[in-house]
């Protein structure tokens, strides 16, 4: 067996190995993630100054940047602010809240990216269910899936979206062109899918519904000038 035959099954192993671990998830991903990429340089599979020319500079940098802005844009209250007038366009019908946060979900998950998108919406999404009393299992799915598919739409939706533009010298109006009128069509498709899976698992009280009915969404923006500020950088 030649060298680099070898070579392949060890770090075949290694990725398998990692996956397991993160899968059984006894131990934190990040560490399981890192060791394995120290792994992969004791055995040779790939040398140090190779390994950090294989970073995509490009990716973290709009990652981080994004989780800071939005991070800070959260402190203004717009996003539970975004939250409450959901639910009341939708009347407090948990289906309707579901189609609603799953089209909202893939609308910033191209715009802001899937992965902070995703930070932003779970706790809102945990705290409206608290509320009106319901699963939040099937909100939550339903916008891991919208996320994915908004993803898609723009360059900067996805971090694979990210490396391919790199790579292949595709600017943001690429991915527009090609990409947008897709991910329309398959976010409604997707959405119509939960709405008939769920719309009958999902009921609400008279009692919680008058109680969210209640809440003043104005109330939630809690900093008017960082708010300002935020769409401004954000714009």
């Amino acid at each position: 067996m030649g060298q680099s035959a070898t070579q392949a099954i060890i770090a075949g192993a290694i990725f398998i190995a990692v996956y397991a671990f993160i899968i059984i998830d006894k131990i934190d991903r990040t560490l399981v993630a890192l060791i394995g990429a120290v792994l992969m340089i004791i055995t040779g599979i790939l040398s140090q100054e190779n390994a950090f020319k294989e970073v995509d500079y490009n990716t973290l940098g709009l990652l981080i940047s994004m989780m800071i802005i939005v991070m800070i844009t959260r402190r203004s209250g717009v996003f539970e602010y975004l939250a409450i007038k959901t639910i009341k366009i939708a009347k407090c019908e948990p289906w309707k809240i579901l189609v609603l946060l799953s089209i909202i979900t893939g609308i910033l998950s191209g715009i802001l990216d899937n992965v902070t998108t995703i930070l932003l919406v779970l706790p809102l999404t945990m705290n409206m269910a608290r509320d009106l009393h319901i699963n939040p299992a099937p909100f939550i799915i339903a916008e891991a899936f919208a996320s994915n598919v908004g993803g898609t739409a723009t360059l900067i939706g996805d971090p694979p979206n990210i490396m391919i533009g790199s790579f292949a010298g595709l600017d943001f109006m690429d991915f527009i062109k090609n990409e947008y009128v897709i991910f329309l069509i398959i976010l409604f498709i997707t959405t119509y899918l939960f709405v008939l899976i769920y719309k009958r698992k999902l009921h609400t009280t008279d009692e919680a519904k008058s109680k969210v009915m209640s809440m003043n969404e104005y109330d939630a923006v809690s900093d008017h000038k960082l708010l300002k500020k935020s769409i401004i950088i954000i714009t």
